[in-house]
């Protein structure tokens, strides 16, 4: 018999989630992990179900009659939720792993971008040539919120001295690929860890940000106290917001306002958050000179 793991400690840290996360999407997605727990299905399998649960959702959202976009919405907030279930059942199993963390992190991006393609079918379909051009801009501001959104949250896990890892280091990546070729491993998960190695670079391009050190344990405090609430900010412009709010917007009827909302409110959120993260960790940097 399976001993039961408490969700506690299926969780990330608390400080890159919101409350949406952590009392919605992850307690249901613990309730996948117990069921799954005695059964051989793992993470990566896991993983593998949230990425179909997308998909259809995100080719379901191509039509425009109401009971494709319900269905629709249904499969996106369950894939929000079989998204979190893969992370947590490796951490319920201490099987946690680079590859499986590759893999979840760019299932966002796999489901994201078919999502803003069919949407941009259905927008054409109901507001023709403009909503189209809509669904296309919404689409480059997703992909680059939930990048910088991947990229802050992880510089915060370094920067404040968290155990907690999810394989964005570049060097570490770079030092498996070179690994697995000289060992001779496989050339599908080869392939995974240079794409994978393409997004880090493109990740702290965007993000303008120096290579990022393991601080001191002093030092690490400072980080953790003032980013904080700045990476908290930064968790809002993630895939558990942009799940629940499309299909709340697309159940509504209102599929065009909330991709005008994530082209407006979201880009001026993140360009304070971009700000308020440099000061922030330039006071840092200047109170431990």
């Amino acid at each position: 018999m399976t001993t039961p793991v408490s969700f506690k400690a299926t969780l990330k840290p608390g400080q890159v989630e919101t409350p949406l996360d952590l009392y919605f999407f992850r307690p249901a997605a613990y309730l996948f992990v117990r069921l799954a727990l005695p059964t051989p299905l793992s993470a990566n399998g896991m993983t593998v179900l949230s990425i179909v649960s997308g998909l259809a959702g995100a080719v379901l959202f191509r039509f425009t009659d109401k009971r494709s976009i319900v269905i629709a919405s249904a499969l996106t907030l369950l894939y929000g939720i079989l998204d979190c279930a893969d992370g947590q059942l490796a951490r319920a199993r201490g099987t946690s792993s680079r590859l499986g963390r590759i893999l979840d992190g760019m299932s966002d991006y796999i489901v994201g971008v078919t999502s803003g393609v069919t949407m941009s079918f259905h927008l054409y379909d109901t507001h023709g040539q403009k909503g189209a051009l809509l669904a296309a801009f919404g689409l480059v501001s997703i992909l680059l919120q939930g990048t910088l959104f991947d990229h802050f949250k992880n510089r915060y896990l370094t920067l404040s001295g968290s155990s907690y890892r999810e394989g964005n280091d570049l060097a570490e990546t770079r030092a498996d690929i070179a690994q697995l070729k000289q060992k001779g491993g496989s050339p599908v998960t080869l392939l995974f860890f240079q794409i994978y190695e393409i997004f880090l670079i493109v990740q702290s391009t965007i993000g303008r940000q120096k290579k990022t050190e393991r601080p001191s344990p002093q030092k690490a405090a400072l980080y953790a106290k003032q980013l904080a609430p700045i990476a908290r900010g930064w968790a809002y412009l993630g895939p558990s917001t942009h799940g629940l709010l499309l299909g709340i917007f697309a159940c509504a009827g209102h599929l065009s306002t909330y991709v005008l909302v994530r082209l407006t409110l979201g880009n001026l959120l993140l360009v304070a958050l971009f700000i308020a993260q440099s000061v922030r960790e330039r006071q840092v940097e200047t109170a431990s000179d």
